[in-house]
């Protein structure tokens, strides 16, 4: 594994990339060099999770695995509220296919991925297609419930990053803007109403369960 960026890459945009406990978690891959590792990264909504597991990728330490790719079609996801799904409950994934696949991977399997495209399909997932995933030694499972009871068994190591809720809260408006066409307004509805209050019952607890804790400041 290397554990030192190759020239080509910048220095990380989030400080908290280099802090301890992320040196702590690449020390465990090197001394676990003989197994196929499975690694939850979890956290709030626009805590880092994507971009922590992209800079990995980019040492060549492994894959990631975006556990958004396992949410069901808009259609099976319970109300939390009226016309707001549950998006932050571990029911709306499917839990069964994701443990399917993780178990493939730890085997040297290659999986077929569903496609998940946010706004750019009307149920958000297109079921009809999926991406061909081949694992490496490592995999990095990149979701807000990546370290939830029901896939915990099936993770090597776990690291949840913390951030402040109103920095999140920020980024999420200015993401769901830029990249998938939602408005100010109606992200911002999602966050307050849905989010925060399944932030608290679901997401929050991986931290006490998670190998590691990082937090990724303002």
């Amino acid at each position: 594994m290397n554990s030192k960026p190759p020239e080509n890459i910048p220095p990380p945009l989030f400080p908290f990339f280099t802090a301890k406990p992320i040196k702590e978690l690449l020390k465990a891959i090197e001394r676990s060099a003989s197994k196929p590792l499975l690694i939850a990264i979890c956290g709030g909504s626009c805590s880092g999770k994507t971009s922590l597991a992209e800079y990995l990728v980019s040492l060549n330490i492994g894959k990631a695995l975006p556990m958004d790719a396992y949410y069901k079609p808009v259609s099976e996801i319970r109300e939390y509220a009226d016309g707001i799904p549950a998006f932050d409950a571990p029911d709306a994934f499917e839990l069964p296919r994701l443990t399917h696949d993780l178990n493939a991977i730890r085997n040297g399997q290659a999986i077929e991925v569903p496609v998940y495209l946010y706004q750019k399909i009307k149920d958000g997932r297109d079921s009809s297609h999926t991406e061909l995933f081949v694992p490496t030694r490592v995999t990095f499972l990149d979701g807000i419930l990546s370290c939830c009871e029901e896939l915990r068994p099936h993770i090597d190591f776990s690291l949840f990053i913390e951030r402040d809720n109103q920095a999140r809260r920020r980024s999420r408006i200015e993401r769901d803007r830029e990249e998938r066409g939602v408005p100010a307004k109606q992200s911002a509805i999602l966050f307050d109403t849905m989010q925060t209050a399944l932030f608290k019952e679901f997401i929050l607890p991986q931290k006490q369960a998670a190998d590691y804790a990082v937090v990724n400041a303002p």
